[in-house]
């Protein structure tokens, strides 16, 4: 979402710039100035990365919350606007706290590294739609400074963040080009003193867990997982990659009664594994029920003569809710469905 004013901003201080003027979206991410940090909130700045021509790097960097205990209902990301794949935030594993300190950054690019999943401090999600000025001059914005807002609620429905919470900046590249590219990535928190905020939200993650879906073969698998108490969905979305076919979640009663296309993709793109559909709801608009399961099915065409499975492919179910104390993780015993359902 862009301030209408910035168009004339930029458009200013373009015909007050020398003419020979370096145009500071023309420079590599790790030399660009740091966006000003929030005045109410607090801001997380990676270190400097390297990712090597035609490369794929995941990097984590690891710290902990020192503030007072607050409500997060606005986090914008400025990430490489030509090379960054994700920014988020994200919860260390148990077995992270006593290998990895404040500061550490690593390397996370191997299997090994990503998997089991770590759980997302703080996922997309928005009360508000998209202004989209079509006076803007696109030329002129500057994506690393103004950045995206991932997270866009009100100040009373916030995910709690509290003092000493452990947090990881995963942070992923995909360098296209054929020169070594230096980049960064900045997270502004806007907060909210608890006691202000009435309702709490927090991330779900539904996965199917293990799989191997045969070579050329359209493969369907589906896995519930139940809710235990009622919440209020704010925003549900699906991953899957390049083999995606078809993505769907169902909700399902306790007696087997079943509301189709809570989620609906039918027909998967391999680029939404990078840009996934999200879909917004406002309050009161998507409740599940305590003892009500969210049924997922992935579709996928697996058009390569061997198997695949994790990390190739993936079966996730993500979205916010409330309330939510804490993060809600499932994992699924998926079970193969009709071919090509």
């Amino acid at each position: 979402m862009r301030p209408i004013a910035f168009a004339l901003l930029a458009t200013s201080l373009s015909a007050c710039a020398p003419a020979d003027a370096v145009d500071p979206r023309d420079l590599p991410i790790a030399d660009r100035e740091i966006p000003p940090a929030p005045t109410e909130g607090f801001q997380i700045v990676t270190p400097v990365v390297e990712i090597p021509a035609g490369e794929e790097r995941f990097y984590c960097y690891y710290g902990t919350y020192r503030g007072p205990d607050v409500g997060v209902y606005r986090m914008v990301v400025h990430s490489d606007p030509d090379f960054s794949h994700h920014s988020l935030l994200k919860a260390p594993l148990p077995v992270e706290d006593a290998d990895r300190a404040d500061g550490d950054l690593v390397d996370c690019s191997s299997v090994e590294e990503q998997f089991p999943p770590r759980p997302t401090l703080l996922e997309s999600v928005s009360l508000f739609d998209e202004v989209d000025d079509e006076d803007e001059d696109e030329a002129l914005i500057d994506d690393w400074m103004e950045g995206e807002e991932w997270v866009n609620l009100t100040p009373d429905l916030a995910f709690r963040f509290d003092s000493g919470q452990r947090w990881l900046a995963d942070i992923h590249f995909v360098n296209t080009s054929d020169e070594l590219v230096r980049s960064r990535a900045v997270f502004d928190l806007h907060t909210e003193p608890q006691e202000a905020v009435e309702n709490f939200v927090n991330t779900f993650n539904h996965d199917a867990g293990g799989f191997q879906l045969p070579p050329g073969q359209v493969t369907t698998l589906d896995f519930d997982c139940a809710w235990e108490n009622d919440v209020t969905i704010l925003a549900i979305g699906g991953h899957m990659h390049r083999w995606g076919d078809r993505y769907r979640v169902d909700q399902v009663g306790p007696q087997g009664t079943v509301d189709e296309g809570v989620y609906a993709v039918d027909e998967w793109r391999p680029d939404m594994r990078f840009d996934p559909v999200v879909d917004q709801h406002a309050p009161g608009e998507l409740i599940v029920r305590a003892g009500d399961s969210f049924r997922t099915s992935c579709t996928w065409d697996n058009t390569e003569d061997r198997p695949l499975s994790f990390p190739d492919e993936m079966c996730t179910t993500f979205g916010v809710g409330y309330p939510i104390d804490d993060a809600v993780y499932c994992i699924g015993d998926a079970q193969q469905g009709p071919p090509g359902r």
